[in-house]
């Protein structure tokens, strides 16, 4: 049955700063989707902060302790806030340059999704794991287009802005929902790496430019994944009722998005969904 044929689901997430919250609501947005017949191996990276503790960590830990929970397994990581990383982009964004070769060196994990905060599951995240079966020989990272379009397209942040490093595609690609297929993770990360140190001057938005910059690079490596699975209000995706609701740039909780509009709408539906464990 290729409903349930995805045994062990693995997901990311990085959770730093003030975006506890914001991540609770994301996490709880998939622990309603998920299937009873699936493992889901979840993967918390955070700062350590008391004020992550207090607004997502001690939430999820209430939940995991609960019974019949065997099927979701949470395991929290502490990044490395000393790392030139973070001066990247946002605090702990760049965090997914390296995870793989934490999840692969210390859990054999060898595909796993990595999503931003500011997301909504809208389906069970082992539909988006299928996305695995999709992928070449050579396919190492899927990503979605930052602009859905075969063609060249000024709205693009990448040719609005006058950026000036390579870019995948005719647009760039948007980072906050990523599939990692992970093959030799020192060797990718140490490339990722070089980049960022490398051109970090130049770059406007931290790992997704290193991302890019790396697709450009190895086209071979980038599988494109359906922009259903990184919506956003300026992707110019056609509307779905599946995949994921990326809510960038604080859409989700922006004062001047009004309550009827799709974002907040299904953002205050999942914040109002009892989940015991949950506030």
């Amino acid at each position: 049955d290729d409903e349930n044929s995805t045994k062990v689901v693995s997901f990311a997430m990085s959770v730093c700063g003030d975006v506890g919250p914001e991540a609770l609501i994301a996490l709880k947005s998939a622990i309603l989707l998920m299937s009873v017949l699936t493992t889901y191996e979840v993967h918390l990276f955070t700062d350590g902060s008391q004020a992550v503790y207090d607004t997502f960590s001690v939430h999820v830990k209430a939940y995991s302790w609960l019974p019949n929970k065997e099927n979701v397994r949470f395991t929290f990581h502490t990044i490395d806030m000393n790392s030139f990383l973070q001066t990247l982009f946002k605090p702990c964004s760049a965090n997914r340059l390296i995870i793989p070769r934490t999840l692969k060196g210390k859990f054999g994990i060898t595909q796993f999704i990595y999503v931003d905060t500011d997301i909504l599951w809208l389906e069970d995240p082992a539909i988006l794991f299928r996305e695995f079966t999709k992928f070449g020989e050579d396919q190492e990272m899927g990503f979605a287009y930052e602009i859905e379009s075969e063609h060249r397209d000024e709205s693009s942040f990448y040719h609005s802005s006058g950026y000036d490093l390579p870019i995948i595609g005719p647009n760039g690609i948007n980072a906050g929902v990523a599939l990692f297929r992970v093959k030799d993770p020192n060797r990718t990360s140490d490339e990722l790496l070089e980049i960022a140190k490398v051109y970090q001057p130049r770059m406007r938005l931290g790992d997704q430019d290193v991302l890019n910059f790396y697709g450009d690079k190895h086209p071979e490596q980038m599988f494109r994944m359906g922009c259903q699975f990184n919506r956003r209000s300026d992707s110019k995706c056609e509307v779905y009722v599946t995949g994921i609701l990326h809510g960038n740039r604080g859409i989700f909780h922006h004062p001047l998005v009004a309550p009827y509009h799709e974002y907040a709408l299904r953002w205050n539906l999942v914040r109002s969904i009892p989940l015991e464990g949950f506030p």
